[in-house]
């Protein structure tokens, strides 16, 4: 561009003399301070650059206000393909007002036809700053900054589009004067936008066939497997948020590797050490060692499966852990209590405790099918009658015996394990097992009483001999129940002499190549209904977990797969539906 030292003005490079003043111009690819661009933007420093674009700090003439200028750098100017991604991410962020976000005013182009976008002027730092800086960050804190950022990337998610890209450069920190920081993320220039969620202009295409996308250190498994559309959704941004949390917490990441392809192949294969156990020194809370690995799932049905989901996990453990304070500086969020939070949040947050006990008591298969029953419970109307098809086939005890968890070796856990335990666990094992009590219309007429010490659930009061078994079973699933100890009384309906008894019909047992042959038949159409789910092909999902819950109507794989398969498809439905109705 030319530009006139005399009155600093703008001109393109066709101009020789500066038409006002007659002062001839001079070349320039820097926007230098004082210059004026487009008649309202004057230069008032560079505050960064990057090998895509420079960042200015600006102040608008007509509002005497500060702004930040990203600007094209001169060499990509004619690169149509990075200049569609900059509109992108300039409309991106428009549409995305989020207090936690930052906003995009406007979208130009410099007197010689660089694009440049305007953009609220932040004045902070960027978390990975303030990491090198400060070194680990409290829990208190990573929590805070965790929470907004997690705000922000759910409105995004609302509004249909994943960022792809979080990582501390792309989250900026504003420290307050009463303390706290306040958050801001940016850089959307390479967000995925849902098909029709929003009209980005006609230059917007999705990534191809297996190109990664992402920062190496942060990206998800699922990004990193170079996968594409809908296989790559908010689930991917909760993964890398849960990398940035990792690395406030401890100080480093949780992969190491000298070459990028290396650093990829990690988050493919390599489970992280839990923070706390890779930082003892540091004292971080176990709760939150578990949520934080929770984010970090491989699978991203085994994620948080929404932003807001997290934010509630990172509330929960900040009241539960200063006895329902909540933290100044946070903004309140109205939350409802369904059932099924009990159900992903309670058990979570406790989830990292039986993790720490693994090497001393393994559990068994059948414990992990209980912790799956012990969820179906709290999220089905009728758990008690799904609990009983799932245990059918096994006796339940005299009433009054101890039900406990099944382990696989005998080594039972140290009273060391109980002694060191806080009231707090005890409190989300009351309440976890009180809702499952509430959560069938059975459970809520009982005569059950609960109280928990140290980890041991003790159950009393009277109901009927299969109820008083559900539960025992259901709360030693519960992580972190080290006993259970079953006093519930059975109640008989009817005096015995009175009650006639079915004659008992006998059946013959299918043979054990047949079962073996079925279940593993069961297996093979899971997997292929998962296969189907995660490519977006929802009607074959249904179909595969339709055909194995025919063959084993309990197995709880095929029915939670077939419920996110109807969900899914549903959710596509309601999309095409308002798509076609915004047509007309």
């Amino acid at each position: 561009m030319k530009y006139c030292d005399t009155c600093r003005s703008v001109y393109p490079n066709e101009f020789n003399a500066c038409p006002k003043d007659r002062t001839l111009l001079r070349v320039t690819s820097e926007l230098i301070q004082g210059m004026v661009i487009r008649d309202k933007y004057r230069i008032e420093e560079k505050i960064g650059a990057g090998g895509m674009a420079t960042v200015y700090r600006a102040r608008h003439l007509a509002f005497n206000e500060e702004r930040a200028l990203k600007v094209v750098k001169t060499q990509l100017a004619e690169d149509e393909g990075f200049l569609k991604r900059f509109r992108t991410e300039a409309v991106v962020a428009r549409r995305l007002q989020h207090p936690n976000a930052v906003r995009v005013d406007d979208l130009d182009t410099t007197e010689d036809g660089r694009p440049f976008m305007v953009m609220e002027f932040v004045d902070g730092r960027n978390l990975r700053q303030a990491i090198a800086q400060e070194g680990p960050f409290s829990a208190e804190r990573a929590i805070s900054i965790t929470r907004q950022v997690a705000l922000a990337i759910d409105a995004a998610h609302q509004l249909g589009i994943t960022h792809r890209d979080i990582k501390p450069d792309n989250i900026l920190l504003i420290r307050l004067s009463q303390g706290g920081d306040l958050v801001k993320v940016l850089d959307f220039g390479i967000a995925k936008i849902r098909d029709g969620a929003m009209d980005v202009g006609a230059g917007y295409t999705s990534t191809r066939t297996g190109m990664i996308v992402g920062t190496p250190q942060y990206i998800s498994p699922e990004q990193a497997m170079g996968k594409r559309g809908e296989q790559i959704d908010g689930r991917a941004d909760i993964y890398s948020l849960g990398i940035v949390v990792y690395e406030m917490l401890t100080g480093q990441l949780p992969f190491d590797s000298d070459t990028p392809m290396g650093m990829v192949l990690h988050h493919i294969q390599t489970v992280p050490q839990p923070p706390d156990r890779l930082r003892p020194d540091l004292n971080i809370p176990g709760r939150l060692s578990a949520l934080l690995m929770k984010a970090l799932e491989k699978e991203p049905l085994r994620r948080f499966q929404t932003a807001r989901e997290m934010v509630y996990a990172l509330d929960d453990f900040t009241n539960l852990s200063t006895s329902g304070a909540r933290p100044a500086n946070k903004p309140q969020i109205s939350k409802p209590q369904p059932l099924s939070e009990v159900a992903s949040g309670l058990p979570r947050a406790l989830a990292h405790e039986q993790e720490s006990a693994r090497s001393r008591v393994k559990p068994s298969p059948s414990k992990l099918a209980l912790v799956s029953v012990a969820i179906l419970v709290l999220l089905t109307v009728g758990g008690i009658t799904v609990f009983r098809l799932l245990s059918r086939d096994r006796q339940p005890p005299a009433p009054g015996t101890e039900v406990r968890p099944q382990i696989d070796s005998a080594p039972k856990v140290p009273p060391t394990a109980v002694a060191t335990r806080g009231g707090n666990e005890d409190e989300m094992i009351l309440l976890a097992v009180k809702k499952i009590l509430v959560s069938t219309s059975r459970g809520k007429e009982s005569l059950i009483d609960v109280s928990v010490k140290d980890g041991v659930v003790i159950l009393t009061g009277k109901a009927n001999k299969t109820d008083a078994t559900m539960v025992g079973e259901v709360a030693g699933a519960i992580p972190g129940v080290v006993q259970v100890q079953n006093q519930i009384q059975s109640e008989v309906a009817a005096h015995p002499e009175t009650r006639t008894r079915p004659t008992a019909i006998p059946v013959a047992a299918p043979p054990a190549s047949t079962v073996k042959q079925q279940a593993e038949h069961v297996r093979q159409l899971v997997a292929e209904g998962n296969q189907k789910l995660e490519t977006g092909d929802y009607e074959s999902a249904i179909s595969s977990f339709r055909s194995a819950l025919s063959l084993d109507p309990n197995n709880v794989a095929a029915q939670s797969g077939l419920d996110h398969a109807s969900k899914a498809q549903q959710t596509e439905k309601d999309i095409l539906q308002k798509r076609e109705q915004n047509r007309n």
